[in-house]
């Protein structure tokens, strides 16, 4: 029981520490971007690049922006390092589209519940 504990605080410890890599990364930028700077680089392009980002966030979103940089160092499952998003069953959730009872939009079964959950979570 005490070594569960003991990883449990470990892993607690670990994400604040993240987290706090990721709220001192967005300070930065938001600083940099009151700042006029003459490199290059926009603030928030420099703030993907510390993350070591720049590829990922330049397949999701292209061109890096106050929103995209948030939103991807802050809730991006991958960037978050947490297994949502990526093992979510994407032929369940296909598969277990319908029509709502109206007829006049989609609905997800009961089996592909979890599916969409999954998908949810990982935004």
């Amino acid at each position: 029981m005490l070594s569960r504990t003991a990883e449990t605080v470990y892993w607690l410890a670990r994400y604040m520490e993240r987290m706090d890599y990721v709220a001192r990364l967005l300070e930065v930028g938001l600083r940099m971007a009151s700042m006029s700077a003459n490199s290059g680089l926009t603030e928030w392009e420099s703030a993907i690049i510390a993350a070591g980002a720049q590829r990922a966030v330049g397949n999701k979103y292209g061109v890096p922006s106050p929103y995209t940089v948030v939103d991807y160092l802050a809730r991006d499952s991958l960037h978050a390092g947490v297994p949502y998003g990526r093992n979510f069953d994407q032929q369940r959730l296909i598969g277990s589209l319908c029509l709502n009872e109206d007829g006049d939009g989609l609905a997800i079964t009961e089996k592909g519940r979890t599916a969409a959950e999954m998908m949810v979570f990982s935004r």
